[in-house]
Parts: C-alpha cells; sequence; structure tokens
C-alpha cells in the first residue's frame, strides 16, 4: 500500500462514523422516491414532489438521531459485522415506523402513500448494507501487504484463530498465507479471505512443494503437544520450519495477530 494511500485511509477511517452517519442518511433519499416511483407506477409526473422532499429530510434527520442514540455512529460493533447491520436495520426500520406514523396522523390526510415509507425503508436499509460491505472489500484491498516482499506460508488451521492470522498476514508483516491445512474434511476446498484450503495434515509435503512455501505456523492455540509433535514431524519431513501461536491463556483480548506468532518452545513440544 502506498503512503499517499495510506494516508487517505487513515482520514476516512478517522471520520467513518461522521461519513458512514451521512450515508446512512441520505440513503432515504432515493431510496423514498423509489418508493414512490414504484407506487405510481414509475410516473414521474404524478409525484408528490414537496411532501417527498419534506419526508426525505425528515428520514435523514431521524435515521442519524436514532442511529445516533442506538449507538450505530460510535465504535460499538466491528465494521460490516452482522451485528452492525442488526443495528443499522433497527434504526432503519424504527425510522420507518416514524415516518410511517406521521404519514398516517397528518391532519391533512396521507402527504405519501403509506407504501412509499415503507419501501423507502427497505431501499434504505440495502443502500447501507451494500454501502458497508463495499467499503469494507475496498479497505481490506488497500491495507493488503505487499505480496512479493513476504515470506510464503502455510497456515494450519481453519478456525478462528486461523482467519484471524490470515487477515494479519494480508494486511502487515513479514508472512503471506499461501495455503491452509485443517484436518476437518468439511473444510477442504473451502477459502479464508481468498486463501485456499488445501487439505489436512497429510498434505502437508505436497502443499509445501506446490506452494513454494519454506514456513508453516500451527494457528491453534489450543493444541495440545501430542497434535502439535506430530505437524512437526510432518513439517521436518518436508523441510519446512515450524512457528506457532502462544496458548490461548497467553493471548490478550482474545484476538490473534502476526505479532504472536513464534518459535517453538521445548513448552510446546
Amino acid at each position: 500500500m502506498s503512503l499517499g494511500m495510506g494516508a487517505t485511509v487513515e482520514r476516512l477511517t478517522r471520520k467513518r462514523f461522521l461519513v458512514q452517519a451521512g450515508y446512512d442518511g441520505l440513503a432515504w433519499v432515493p431510496s423514498l422516491w423509489a418508493g414512490a416511483l414504484l407506487r405510481y407506477e414509475l410516473d414521474v409526473t404524478a409525484l408528490p414532489v414537496g411532501e417527498l422532499v419534506v419526508f426525505s429530510l425528515m428520514a435523514v434527520v431521524l435515521q442519524v438521531v436514532i442511529g445516533r442514540t442506538m449507538g450505530l455512529y460510535v465504535h460499538r460493533w466491528r465494521y460490516a459485522s452482522f451485528e452492525e447491520i442488526v443495528g443499522a436495520a433497527k434504526a432503519a426500520g424504527l425510522t420507518t415506523v416514524v415516518l410511517t406514523a406521521i404519514d398516517l396522523l397528518a391532519p391533512s390526510g396521507r402527504p405519501v402513500p403509506l407504501s412509499t415509507t415503507i419501501s423507502g425503508g427497505m431501499f434504505a436499509l440495502l443502500l447501507m448494507a451494500v454501502g458497508r460491505f463495499s467499503w469494507r472489500i475496498w479497505l481490506e484491498k488497500v491495507t493488503r501487504a505487499d505480496g512479493d516482499e513476504q515470506e510464503p506460508v502455510i497456515v494450519f488451521g481453519a478456525g478462528e484463530a486461523g482467519l484471524q492470522i490470515v487477515k494479519s498476514m494480508q494486511r502487515r508483516g513479514p508472512f503471506r498465507p499461501v495455503a491452509v491445512l485443517d484436518d476437518n474434511p468439511d473444510l477442504r476446498n473451502l477459502q479464508v479471505k481468498g486463501v485456499p484450503v488445501r487439505g489436512d495434515r497429510s498434505d502437508i509435503s505436497s502443499v509445501a512443494a506446490r506452494s513454494g512455501a519454506d514456513t508453516l505456523v500451527i494457528a491453534i492455540p489450543s493444541a495440545p503437544s501430542s497434535l502439535i509433535r506430530e505437524i512437526v514431524a510432518l513439517a521436518d519431513d518436508a523441510g519446512l520450519t515450524t512457528l506457532v501461536l502462544p496458548p490461548v491463556t497467553e493471548l490478550l483480548g482474545g484476538g490473534v495477530a502476526v505479532s504472536d506468532i513464534r518459535p517453538l518452545t521445548e513448552a510446546d513440544l
């Protein structure tokens, strides 16, 4: 990642919640108009323009205020995670309820068709989800480390620790994951953050030969010493250097990163 791109990402990250709140609020504008167009069978001349403008402005304010109150625009959830999407759905749903109530209780009759606020809420939530996933995909792409300068490694373990270590390697550090191995047959041919699961421990030698890797990282913090000894023996036969993660009891905060990878010790074996 270039220095210029890194600075851009850092600026956007610092302003993430401001941008996110603005994006979510503005997502209501095309959504309400799209809902009204569908109600009037795409007849633009039939649209209640003035009323739609007022409802769009109310929707923007309501989404930002409700979302902020519910913690959507503070550092509560991981970006584009299931929990954050649920939070966005709750905020959008409550905004829809308030807009619908305003529409139903208007003294001069419904300013906009009832279906406009309901379908508009669904469209707005869809835009919010698309925006989050698009940002996450772009961020992972631009923050990915330069693979040409990294050492190719095989990661043993496709569980949560394996997922975290692969993601960490792709962002920074001296390692580039080229393959993942796991003894669970159900994981064969799956991918961990784009890195394919190539087989189980019996495939260590063949995968090392195909991938050009010289190192194997055991990404199972809870692995017993008997399992580590077996994998180390297979890795030694394949000419691989084996690295491990600390036991679960030594990991702070429950997460793992490249900085946690270390050489084997007698205690591991």
